[in-house]
C-alpha cells in the first residue's frame, strides 16, 4: 500500500514494527540512526517515517530538521520519554503525530492509517492542489477532475486550502437553488426558470 521507512537504533523495535506494518501490506524500509534516515528519505522517498527520537550519531529531532528542508514526508515520531516539551518540539518541527514508548503496535498502525489518510501537497508547485482516490481539485485554477467532483464534501473540502469564500459561496447557492424549488412546488403555480449567479444572489 504505501511504503514506510522505520527509523530506530534498536533493532527489536525495528522488526516488531515491521511485522506489524508488513501484515497490513505495507512496503518497509529500515534504518538505524538519523543520517541513514536522511539519505533513504532522500533516495528512497517514502510516503511515511516512523522515527525514534533518542538515536546516535543524529537524533530524530535534528534528522527530522532536516528532513524538512527538502521533504514533505508524514511523519509520526518515538520516544522513551513522555516529557510534553520533547513532545512539542517535535510537533513544532514538523512531525505529524507522537507516541511515547513502550506503545502498542496496533496503536501505532491505526495512527499511521489515520495520517496517511491526510491529503498534503507534495511541493511548492503544489501548493494549490488537493489529491483525493479518484479525485483532484486543483484550487488555483478551480477546476475538479474525477467522478467524485460534485459530491458535497468534495466541493467543501475546498475550505481546507483556504479558499473559504469560495466555497460557502457555492454552498449558499446551492441552498438558494434548493429553497427556490421547494417554494415552487408548494405553491402548485407554475415555475418560472431561476438562477442564482455564485457571488451574485
Amino acid at each position: 500500500m504505501s511504503k514506510i521507512l522505520v527509523v530506530d537504533d534498536e533493532a527489536s523495535i525495528r522488526r516488531l514494527v515491521r511485522s506489524y506494518l508488513e501484515k497490513e501490506a505495507h512496503e518497509v524500509l529500515e534504518a538505524e540512526n538519523g543520517e541513514q534516515a536522511v539519505e533513504m528519505t532522500r533516495s528512497a522517498s517514502p510516503e511515511l517515517i516512523v522515527l525514534d527520537v533518542g538515536m546516535p550519531v543524529l537524533d530524530g529531532v535534528e534528522a527530522l530538521r532536516t528532513i524538512r528542508t527538502f521533504s514533505n514526508v508524514y511523519v509520526v515520531m518515538l520516544t522513551a520519554r513522555s516529557d510534553e516539551v520533547d513532545k512539542l518540539i517535535g510537533l513544532s518541527i514538523g512531525a505529524d503525530d507522537y507516541l511515547t514508548k513502550p506503545f502498542s503496535p496496533r496503536e501505532l498502525v491505526a495512527r499511521i492509517k489515520a495520517v496517511l489518510r491526510r491529503s498534503r501537497a507534495t511541493g511548492a508547485e503544489n501548493n494549490d492542489r488537493l489529491e483525493f482516490p479518484g479525485l483532484t481539485i486543483d484550487l488555483g485554477r478551480r477546476r475538479r477532475r474525477g467522478r467524485r467532483a460534485d459530491h458535497p464534501r468534495v466541493r467543501s473540502s475546498r475550505c481546507i486550502g483556504g479558499t473559504a469564500g469560495p466555497c460557502l459561496l457555492e454552498e449558499a447557492a446551492d441552498r438558494v437553488d434548493l429553497g427556490l424549488g421547494l417554494f415552487w412546488r408548494r405553491a402548485g403555480g407554475r415555475r418560472t426558470r431561476t438562477k442564482t449567479p455564485q457571488g451574485i444572489g
